[in-house]
């Protein structure tokens, strides 16, 4: 497994974040402002507040420096047992009380601290989210096997499913590429030292939406925070 895998997501977070001018920034930072009702618990795509949601949303905020209420931050998870949720909340959860730590420490010191933390950290289990994605011989997968196992083979599969328009289709029978997908092949790629056969980032652009956040796919159409994550995420790993 490549070493830093956690400090290396952020620093993609970060770069893609520092890439925007600054009006798509400000674009940006109001949509990521809109998606959390009480500057602390971020909401899904019902506008309900939901655990694994806040988790991109803090992730994002931190990359951005949107403040997110301590106060909040701290009820949050205080008022929520871990033992009650399923895997992808419990995951959610383990990063946000990493995410809660990283946000108490002075400006610009989380980010190193993520160098020295250990794979297994709860910030690492986020990388498990694309394992989750990850079953069969799709593009996740291949990404997956990339940066955990260093797979050469992996690669030129990732090469294979990427589209002319610059995004990844999750398997060889998608019919449109999407920003998960190509999120998660872009980050692995970029560590691997591998050029994508095409520039992504006429697909990313196409991706961003009117009102500042970034669509999955353009039959979609709507935003969400997660995919705010992964837009980011794709713009600082192609750059």
């Amino acid at each position: 497994m490549k070493r830093h895998l956690t400090y290396a997501l952020f620093k993609a977070l970060e770069k893609g974040s520092s890439s925007l001018s600054p009006d798509a920034r400000r674009a940006v930072c109001h949509y990521v402002r809109s998606k959390t009702p009480d500057g602390c618990r971020f909401v899904n795509r019902a506008d309900k507040p939901d655990l694994y949601y806040t988790m991109f949303g803090w992730a994002v905020s931190f990359v951005l420096g949107i403040r997110v209420r301590i106060s909040g931050r701290r009820r949050l998870l205080r008022q929520t047992d871990p033992e009650t949720l399923d895997e992808m909340h419990h995951t959610a959860y383990m990063m946000l009380s990493q995410l809660h730590r990283l946000m108490m420490l002075p400006k610009g010191a989380g980010l190193p601290l993520l160098r020295i933390m250990s794979p297994d950290t709860a910030l690492i289990s986020f990388l498990n989210g694309y394992r989750g994605h990850g079953s069969g011989g799709g593009t996740n997968a291949a990404a997956i096997s990339l940066l955990f196992d260093n797979d050469e083979n992996a690669a030129e599969r990732l090469k294979r499913m990427q589209d002319p328009s610059g995004g990844f289709l999750s398997n060889s029978g998608a019919a449109i590429p999407d920003m998960l997908s190509t999120a998660a092949a872009l980050f692995s790629l970029k560590l691997s030292g591998i050029e994508p056969p095409y520039s992504p980032l006429d697909f990313i652009e196409a991706h961003w939406q009117d009102d500042g956040g970034f669509t999955d796919n353009l039959l979609d159409g709507a935003s969400d925070i997660e995919y705010m994550f992964y837009g980011l995420l794709s713009l600082g790993s192609a750059n």
